[in-house]
C-alpha cells in the first residue's frame, strides 16, 4: 500500500495535466524521501553524502525507491527539464535543497559564532536562479542514485565512497551493473545543459547566486565522475571542478557557503586521493595541496571553540583533508620551508584578513604529519617529515616575531 501510494504521487511529476500546485507538492515528497535516504543536515550540502568515504546512508529507504525507479523514470525528463521560467511550479520556497538563512544562523550557533553574521536571506533577485538551480540538483540526485547504481550499490558496500565505487564500476566493464534501468546510465542531455548554465552563473551579485554556481560545477563533475569510462580523465576533472571553486569561496562570508565549499573540497581531494594517482606528479600534487589548503581555511572559521567529544562531520573532513596535504607538501617543497607552506595559504589568508596560518589548522597539520610518520609508504613517510619541519620553523619563527614586537 505505501509502495502504490508514492507511485500515484510521483505519477503526477510525468503528467502534462497536473495543476501547479500538486506537481509541487509531489515534488517536496520526493524531496523528502531522498533526504531521508542521504541523511545530511542542513540538505543543500547533500553533496557530501556521495563522497564521504565512510558515509552511513538510511537503507530502508532505499529499498523504497528502488521499488519506484519505473515510475521516477517516466518522471525524469519533467525533472530534467526545469528552467527558471518555470521553477516556481517545481521548488516551493521551503524546498530541503534550497539553501536558507535559518541553516546558517544554525551553523554559526554549531560554531559558537553569533548567529546572525553571514547569515543572510537569499535575495528575491536571485529566487528564480536559485529556485531553477535547486531542481537541477534534485534531478541529478535522482538520476545518481536511481539510474546509476547509487541505491542498488548500498547492498552491498564497497569500501570508498559512493561515487567512487560507481567510478570504478563504470572502469571496469563500462556497464551499470546494479539493479536500475540501464537505458537511463547516460545523464540527460537537458540535465547537463541545465547543470552546465548554473555553473558559467557570474556569481558576483549575491552569495546565494555563487551557492548555485558552485553546487552546479561541484554536481556536474560527480555525475561525470560517476559514469566515466577513463578514471584517469574524471580524477582531473574532479581536481580542476574543485580548483575552480576555491577562488569563489576566498572572500565568502556566508556561513552556509563557508562550510558547503569547505566540506566538498574536503570531499573531492579525498576522492582524487582515492584515484590513486601518481605522488610524483608535482602539478597535481600542488592543486590538491591548493585545495585542501583552501578548504581547511574555510573549515577553520566553522571549528566550534570547545572542539566536542565526537568530531563534527566538517572536523573529520578537514582531517581527511589535512594527511591529503601532509601526503602531497612533499611532492611540492623538497625542505622544509615555512614559505613554501605559507604560499599555499596566502590567498585564503588574505580574504580573511589574516597574516598567520590559523592554530585550529597547525594542529590539523601537526596530527597529520604524526600519523603519516609511520606510514609504510617511503613517500608518505618524507613528505609529511618535510611538512613537520616548516610547521616547527614556521611556528619558531611567529614566536620570534612576536616576542621582538613586545
Amino acid at each position: 500500500a505505501c509502495v502504490e501510494t508514492f507511485r500515484t504521487i510521483f505519477a503526477l511529476l510525468s503528467s502534462q495535466d497536473t495543476a501547479r500546485d500538486l506537481q509541487c507538492a509531489s515534488a517536496a515528497v520526493l524531496d523528502a524521501l531522498l533526504a531521508a535516504y542521504l541523511n545530511v543536515t542542513p540538505a543543500p550540502l547533500s553533496l557530501v553524502a556521495l563522497l564521504h568515504p565512510d558515509w552511513k546512508f538510511v537503507s530502508t529507504y532505499a529499498t523504497l525507491m528502488i521499488e519506484m525507479l519505473r515510475d521516477l523514470r517516466a518522471a525524469m525528463p519533467s525533472l530534467a527539464a526545469v528552467t527558471a521560467a518555470d521553477a516556481h511550479t517545481w521548488v516551493l520556497p521551503d524546498c530541503v535543497w534550497m539553501p536558507s538563512k535559518e541553516q546558517a544562523m544554525e551553523i554559526n550557533k554549531a560554531a559558537g559564532l553569533p548567529q546572525r553574521r553571514g547569515a543572510e536571506k537569499v535575495p528575491e533577485a536571485d529566487g528564480t536562479t536559485v529556485a531553477a538551480e535547486t531542481a537541477s540538483f534534485r534531478a541529478a540526485l535522482v538520476w545518481l542514485l536511481g539510474f546509476t547504481g547509487g541505491l542498488a550499490r548500498q547492498e552491498d558496500p564497497g569500501t570508498g565512497s559512493l561515487i567512487m565505487d560507481l567510478a570504478e564500476e563504470a572502469n571496469s566493464s563500462g556497464k551499470v551493473q546494479s539493479k536500475t534501468l540501464q537505458e537511463m546510465s547516460t545523464l540527460p542531455d537537458s540535465l547537463q545543459a541545465a547543470l552546465q548554465q548554473f555553473a558559467n552563473l557570474d556569481g558576483g551579485s549575491s552569495w546565494a547566486a555563487r551557492f548555485a554556481s558552485c553546487r552546479a560545477r561541484l554536481t556536474l563533475a560527480v555525475c561525470t565522475l560517476a559514469r566515466s569510462s577513463d578514471i584517469a580523465q574524471a580524477a582531473n576533472t574532479i581536481l580542476l571542478a574543485a580548483d575552480a571553486v576555491v577562488d569563489a569561496g576566498q572572500r565568502e562570508t556566508h556561513s552556509l557557503l563557508r562550510l558547503f565549499l569547505a566540506e566538498s573540497l574536503c570531499s573531492f581531494a579525498s576522492v582524487w586521493q582515492l584515484m590513486a594517482l601518481s605522488r610524483t606528479d608535482p602539478h597535481a600534487s600542488n592543486t590538491a595541496s591548493k585545495v585542501c589548503a583552501a578548504a581547511l581555511t574555510l573549515g577553520s572559521t566553522l571549528v566550534p571553540m570547545s572542539p566536542p567529544a565526537i568530531p563534527t562531520r566538517l572536523m573529520s573532513l578537514m582531517a581527511l583533508a589535512s594527511r591529503i596535504f601532509a601526503a602531497h607538501f612533499g611532492n611540492t617543497s623538497t625542505r622544509g620551508d615555512p614559505a613554501a607552506l605559507q604560499a599555499f595559504f596566502a590567498q585564503p589568508l588574505a580574504a580573511l584578513e589574516n597574516q598567520d596560518i590559523p592554530a585550529v589548522v597547525i594542529a590539523f597539520l601537526a596530527n597529520a604529519c604524526t600519523a603519516g610518520l609511520t606510514s609504510s609508504l617511503d613517500d608518505s613517510r618524507k613528505s609529511c617529515t618535510i611538512l613537520a619541519e616548516a610547521l616547527l620553523r614556521g611556528q619558531f619563527a611567529m614566536l620570534l616575531r612576536l616576542s621582538n614586537s613586545e
